[in-house]
């Protein structure tokens, strides 16, 4: 059991590390554009 509890702590702070350290590649805008993107799939009703 102490494995698996060392693990999730290696875990944490391994995520710990990334989140608040300099490993974070970019930034998002937080901006999302969706398009309708017709597909011959959608065409089959038709």
């Amino acid at each position: 059991m102490k494995e698996k509890n060392d693990a999730a702590i290696a875990a944490i702070a391994m995520a710990l590390s990334s989140y608040l350290g300099d490993n974070i590649h970019d930034e998002e805008s937080g901006i999302l554009t969706i398009r309708y993107v017709n597909k011959h799939w959608n065409n089959l009703c038709n």
